[in-house]
């Protein structure tokens, strides 16, 4: 069985993504997951596929360039849609050509080539990123393959990962809530005690 689970790092909470008016934004981290070969055999994953969501753009070719899958700190592989254009579309690594030894869990981050702001797309349209049940489901998108060259079937892919929406901007500020306190004085309260 090969177990997807989202990881403990920031990487998926929605937040504010700054790309630049002029130029892309290149490698930005925008999903980030574990894989686990649950059993006794190495699993290679051949083929693998995420999915793309807009609002705002027309279609996600408009924002992003790229797709890079990264396991363990490496470089693996790079996508390609194999969807109609539109405002939802799947990215396919094929030729991943990667195996998870039997009892293993590997670290995978999915990051992003942006496009410039001013050509393609507007400051505050959102993008997210997830791998569904519904996309596991597709045999051409995941082609995972046990020892002895059997393809694992739906069941045996199991967990999913979601992205918040991110939004896109070029300029602004970026906050974040750390804490607050407060003293309250008898003479602030009215009324009885």
């Amino acid at each position: 069985e090969l177990k997807i689970q989202e990881d403990d790092m920031d990487v998926n909470d929605a937040r504010t993504i700054e790309v630049d008016d002029t130029a892309n934004t290149d490698n930005v981290d925008v999903l980030s997951f574990t894989l686990e070969a649950e059993g006794d055999s190495d699993l290679e994953i051949k083929n693998f596929a995420v999915s793309v969501t807009v609002t705002g753009a027309t279609n996600t070719d408009a924002v992003i360039s790229n797709l890079s899958m990264w396991i363990d700190g490496e470089e693996i592989a790079s996508a390609d849609t194999v969807s109609a254009a539109g405002t939802v579309e799947d990215y396919n690594f094929d030729d991943v050509a990667y195996v998870v030894d039997a009892g293993d869990t590997v670290d995978v981050v999915i990051k992003a080539d942006f496009n410039d702001l001013d050509a393609d797309f507007e400051a505050g349209d959102t993008i997210a990123f997830s791998i569904s049940e519904d996309l596991t489901d597709q045999a051409t998108l995941f082609d995972i393959e046990d020892e002895s060259g059997e393809n694992l079937v739906d069941a045996d892919i199991t967990g999913t990962v979601t992205s918040g929406a991110f939004d896109l901007r070029s300029t602004g500020i970026m906050v974040t809530f750390i804490s607050a306190s407060e003293t309250l004085n008898a003479s602030d309260v009215s009324g009885n005690y």
